[in-house]
């Protein structure tokens, strides 16, 4: 058969999305828990320092660099947060259309094609046709016997019953009332989804977008705990040279 390769690959690859998509959720959720630890921890450090003792002379020296400290990891671990929701929101958006399409693709339905009747069928030959694609017969009149406005009603009656015939078999007319009904149920506009399915760049751009806030919650996630961790080493910098001097 046809594409065997490609059908296989794409089944295999939704196939490996969906676990994919699990884990990447979960290492989300596993980084999330990490900020918010910190970032809690962060906004204690920075109530403590306006509840400070004033006996205290190691808060008293570094309040305002633990300040920045402090502020500067839960602004960082707040975009983070911020950023992770959107950046999974677009991830499964691109796996959701990918599997779909794969889904579609790996595992087609036999559709009939669609014949195309035009202005030189003769009006014996639609009277075949309805009967080689619905196996109907069609009571044959003599339409040498009929005059040109008659024989042409005669023909565009026979046509239309053709395309009511064919009307379930039409794919186009499928995918036009599958995308107002979908439309219809998500409040969208049919011309979105078109856009969406068939604007190669859209979807390209989608892809690099995400491949960015990808990249960017990373950054933030490292410096969140960077950030955090100079502060507590700042912290214990000034600890240890207190206690020794």
């Amino acid at each position: 058969m046809d594409n065997e390769l490609l059908k296989h690959l794409y089944s295999v690859t939704s196939k490996i999305l969906v676990s994919q998509s699990d884990r990447i959720n979960e290492n989300f959720e596993k980084a999330d828990k990490i900020i918010i630890w910190i970032v809690g921890f962060s906004i204690g450090i920075f109530v403590l320092l306006f509840n400070q003792n004033p006996k205290n002379a190691i808060l008293n020296i570094n309040t305002f660099q633990i300040s920045v400290f402090s502020l500067t990891v839960v602004i960082l671990g707040l975009l983070f947060r911020i950023l992770s929701f959107f950046t999974q929101m677009r991830y499964s958006t691109i796996v959701t259309g990918f599997i779909s399409f794969a889904e579609v693709f790996a595992t087609p339905r036999e559709i009939l094609d669609t014949r195309e009747i035009t202005e030189e069928d003769s009006t014996e030959d639609i009277i075949e046709f309805i009967k080689s694609d619905f196996d109907i017969e069609v009571k044959d009149i003599n339409v040498t016997q009929l005059d040109a406005k008659n024989e042409k009603a005669y023909r565009q009656l026979l046509l239309d019953y053709y395309h009511k015939l064919n009307e379930p078999r039409d794919v186009e007319e499928q995918l036009e009332k599958f995308k107002t009904n979908y439309a219809n149920h998500f409040g969208i506009s049919k011309a979105f989804i078109d856009q969406s399915v068939n604007n190669e760049n859209k979807i390209k751009r989608k892809g690099k977008n995400f491949q960015i806030m990808l990249f960017t919650s990373k950054v933030l996630f490292f410096l969140t705990i960077g950030t955090f961790n100079l502060g507590i080493g700042t912290v214990l910098y000034q600890l240890i040279v207190s206690n020794c001097s």
